[in-house]
């Protein structure tokens, strides 16, 4: 449990400190801002730290980010054309990202044993 939110949290920071390094799109694929970035850094350092605070803190950490990732992959997937305030731009690269990162969270939210 502990090592997939650290490897989750790991891969979203260094998402995020691609995204201010390299141009958009990201890989070819994702359009950032550094908006996005720094909050893919935010999320990736809640869930690495609620990995060293216990099995407690993993869950609720899982819970908040999974829901909050799998909120903005649902808007995505059904308003594609919608954007918050030119922050979140939605794509399909993106949203099909926010889906697997929130069916991780919400993993070792509900699912994964405590070990």
């Amino acid at each position: 449990m502990r090592s997939k939110m650290v490897v989750l949290g790991v891969l979203l920071e260094a998402l995020g400190i691609f995204g201010l390094i390299l141009p958009s799109p990201l890989f070819g694929l994702f359009e950032v801002n550094a908006g996005v970035c720094l909050a893919h850094i935010a999320s990736g350092s809640l869930a690495i730290v609620s990995a060293f605070r216990g099995v407690g803190a993993m869950r609720l950490c899982g819970k908040i980010l999974g829901f909050g990732y799998l909120a903005l992959a649902i808007i995505g997937f059904a308003a594609p054309d919608y954007d918050i305030f030119e922050y979140v731009a939605f794509q399909t690269p993106a949203n099909t990202l926010h889906l697997v990162v929130a069916a991780v969270f919400l993993y070792v939210a509900f699912l994964a044993p405590p070990n």
